[in-house]
């Protein structure tokens, strides 16, 4: 709520109260009382006018010699005195009516505050006040700041005068330019006596400032219970929305005002009600992990099974997702579905996405299918598998995930462990191995879990998938091995494991060629590699469907270590391509003519 800048505002000034208090002098309490901003002006109004909450203050004006003076309360330090002034200190701004009369609220002293008329100069007793009130036509009227006398005087705290101006006709709905009426102002300032004043002069509890709410709003936000039940009996509409579609027990919820919920509820506001967005106070409090509260709303009839919010989550999928195993056992047992009447929740799916293990089980114990699909398709034990989670896995292994592991789907695990996983996931593997999954059968583009591990790097995977039997010069569709791959993804310390363990360095991939034909053509070219390649035995004159050897591939480009070593391998510059050309008719680098003897 913005706060009308002649009140101040509590939770601002507690705020520079535990600066102050924390950093007396100039980086503390000094910058507050020298400040010319509205929100330390305000916290000195406050301050003066809560003397109890505000004592180290006090105490630091005092002590330092500073003094109040005219509008806004700022401060001006002076020698060593007490904090008096000769005259009055002035409350905000003045108030001009049409009769020419000129109204200002004044500190008398610390804890006195008064109306001066500003034409006499006096201070007016009640009786004088309401002699000058009775002169006025328009006793609404607004100062500079937009507020009227009476607003003034309900945020100031000040009962006698309220109901002064109350009797001689003052509209306690007038609104500010937010939109606050003295209800609103009420309201939030816990000014209860106030409040009971208003509602006996027919101010409407249920008028709505600029944001929707209604005075009801302003108190339960606050948890100020004694206004709330005050509202209540006096007409408040329990279930009325903000512009947010909030009702008062939505914001009693997320302020987390337990006692506030209580009576909202017990006076039969709907526990059920959603806000613009979907969300009923279950939600939220499942969100936020107010589980007395998210207990309470379910006593008084709350819909654990609901859906709400922007993606249409249940209070279970959202305890799921946020991990809480506490709102889990507390919406099961209150009778929570663990799917939808159309479709299945995907508990099980985000609880391993987050790794719940304990989740999990309580799902399953109530009956939750393990096999049940996700976004893209997946499954939780795609999720375990991914997230190397092997005690979930196990868990949905042997709780009825069996089933995905049979035959071609688990194949398909043990391809997605191998490939699709960051980093090497060597004990899922091994869980899916013991399993009986072959590790030679392919997926649809022909490719074997070590085709894979390859391509993504993984040597401990591949250990673990040639320990149980995987062919390591097994082709894919395009004739491509696991060796292929991992030279065409630049994995020289794979390509050094591969060749160790028995990978054929002179395996044709039609129609690139060999491993090594591979490593010097556009785009894979790499040298470590090659030269790996060369050391293990790779024929430095294959060649590929133009007729190139790797020297014609190296010499196109002009690689000069490549060149070298090659030629200390053997390679033959006077091998002829399908278009006729040798190595050395590819160049006109001399550097390069001169290796191959010629100019």
């Amino acid at each position: 709520m913005t706060e009308i800048s002649i009140t101040g505002a509590p939770f601002q000034f507690q705020r520079y109260l535990r600066i102050g208090d924390a950093h007396e002098g100039a980086n503390g309490y000094d910058g507050i009382i020298n400040s010319q901003t509205e929100a330390d002006t305000a916290a000195q109004r406050y301050c003066l006018e809560n003397q109890d909450n505000c004592q180290h203050f006090l105490e630091y004006l005092e002590k330092s010699g500073y003094s109040k003076t005219s509008l806004g309360l700022k401060t001006t330090r002076l020698a060593p005195a007490q904090l008096t002034s000769d005259q009055p200190t002035h409350i905000g701004k003045p108030f001009t009516f049409d009769n020419g009369t000129i109204l200002i609220f004044v500190f008398i002293n610390r804890k006195e505050i008064g109306i001066i008329n500003q034409k006499s100069g006096e201070l007016l007793n009640t009786h004088e006040l309401r002699s000058v009130l009775d002169t006025l036509s328009n006793i609404d009227s607004r100062n500079s700041e937009g507020i009227t006398m009476l607003q003034a005087a309900v945020s100031l705290g000040l009962t006698n005068i309220v109901r002064i101006l109350l009797e001689k006709g003052a509209n306690p709905d007038v609104k500010t330019d937010e939109g606050y009426t003295t209800m609103h102002l009420a309201a939030y300032y816990k000014k209860e006596s106030i409040l009971k004043l208003l509602l006996d002069h027919s101010a409407d509890p249920n008028i709505l400032d600029n944001e929707g709410e209604s005075p009801l709003h302003k108190a339960v936000k606050e948890g100020y219970i004694k206004i709330a039940e005050l509202l209540l009996d006096h007409g408040s509409d329990l279930n009325i929305m903000d512009k947010k579609g909030e009702t008062p027990l939505h914001l009693a919820v997320v302020s987390n005002h337990l006692k506030v919920v209580k009576l909202l509820l017990d006076r039969g506001a709907d526990p059920n009600n959603r806000n613009n967005y979907g969300a009923t106070p279950l939600h939220q409090a499942v969100e936020h992990g107010f589980i007395d509260i998210a207990t309470l709303l379910l006593d008084h009839g709350a819909n654990p099974n609901i859906q709400g919010g922007p993606l249409g989550w249940t209070p279970l999928l959202i305890a799921c997702v946020n991990g809480n195993i506490e709102f889990v056992k507390l919406l099961l047992d209150k009778g929570a579905n663990i799917r939808t009447s159309e479709s299945e929740d995907p508990l099980i799916y985000v609880a391993t996405a987050g790794g719940y293990i304990e989740i999990i089980k309580l799902l399953l114990d109530k009956g939750a299918n393990p096999n049940v699909k996700g976004p893209l398709g997946f499954t939780a034990l795609h999720i375990a598998v991914q997230n190397d989670s092997v005690d979930i896995l196990k868990l949905l292994y042997f709780r009825g995930g069996a089933s995905l592991l049979t035959g071609s789907g688990g194949t398909a695990f043990l391809i997605f462990a191998s490939s699709w996983s960051r980093q090497d996931h060597p004990k899922t593997i091994a869980f899916l191995l013991e399993q009986g999954i072959d590790p030679n059968q392919k997926d649809l583009l022909g490719r074997s879990p070590l085709h894979a591990a390859a391509q993504s790097g993984h040597t401990e995977t591949m250990e673990l998938l040639l320990k149980y039997g995987a062919k390591i010069n097994e082709r894919d569709l395009i004739g491509a091995t696991p060796l292929d791959l991992a030279i065409a993804a630049g994995h020289i310390y794979v390509v050094k494991y591969l060749l160790e363990k028995g990978a054929n360095p002179n395996q044709d991939m039609n129609p690139l060629g060999s491993p090594l034909l591979f490593s010097t053509s556009l785009g894979f070219y790499n040298f470590e590699i090659m030269k790996l390649l060369l050391e293990a035995g790779a024929n430095p004159n294959s060649i590929d469907f133009k007729g190139n050897t790797p020297l014609h591939n190296v010499v196109e480009r002009g690689e000069i270590e490549a060149i070298k070593l090659l030629l200390d391998f053997g390679a033959d510059p006077n091998i002829k391509n399908n278009e006729g050309k040798t190595p050395n008719e590819l160049t006109i680098d001399p550097e390069i003519k001169k290796l191959f003897g010629t100019k």
